[in-house]
């Protein structure tokens, strides 16, 4: 997967007090190294053979999470926090840093 132009949009909505966060990545604008970090972890979820949808949360409040990759072509995955396939939940993780990050700043 080439980097170059790659936007990464993500949200987590929802939960029990219904917090929002978001963050959109641009590799434009990312040092080399993030931009490694971040295409290794899309590669590792296999994120563009992901289905978009998931089964329903069986959860009461789950967060939901929405991310959205635009690297030449564009994939979109919704998941809840139940839902969430393992080789995913890094590329989650560290987007809800980046999104944490940007709220404090």
């Amino acid at each position: 997967m080439t980097s170059r132009n790659m936007k990464i949009s993500f949200e987590r909505s929802g939960g029990i007090g219904g917090f929002h966060i978001r963050v959109v990545l641009d590799t434009k604008e990312m040092s080399r190294l993030e931009i490694r970090v971040v295409t290794n972890l899309i590669e590792k979820a296999s994120f563009f053979a992901l289905p978009s949808e998931s089964k329903a949360s069986t959860l009461a409040d789950p967060f939901n999470y929405e991310i959205t990759v635009q690297n030449g072509k564009q994939h979109i995955v919704k998941r809840y926090d139940d839902t969430i396939e393992t080789q995913l939940r890094p590329l989650v993780e560290f987007l809800t840093n980046k999104a944490r990050q940007k709220d404090k700043s």
